[in-house]
């Protein structure tokens, strides 16, 4: 997916973090929060076209036009946090230096 088709699909606001979807999709409607907290994962999911995506990687793609090629770490280690002031891109080593 590129940042072009995400724009089409989904609106990322982020002040908030949230994304919502533009146009009505199966039972989700236009203006609809997309996205459900796995408490498993303890992350955000998006399903887009029957793949599902970590919310804060899609915030990634969309702010920055690319896919990250490190983890996207949660400054304050909150999943469901996803506003961009709290996303970095990390190593895998440096996210698991700061998790320790």
């Amino acid at each position: 997916m590129t940042q072009a088709e995400l724009k089409a699909l989904l609106h990322y606001d982020p002040e908030t973090g949230k994304f919502t979807w533009l146009e009505q999709r199966g039972r989700q409607k236009a203006g609809d929060e997309a996205g459900a907290y796995s408490e498993a994962l303890g992350y955000l999911l998006i399903g887009i076209n029957g793949t599902r995506h970590y919310a804060h990687r899609l915030a990634w793609l969309y702010m920055t036009g690319e896919w990250p090629e490190n983890v996207i770490d949660h400054e304050d280690r909150n999943g469901a946090n996803n506003r961009f002031a709290n996303l970095k891109s990390v190593t895998q080593k440096r996210n698991v230096q700061k998790a320790a």
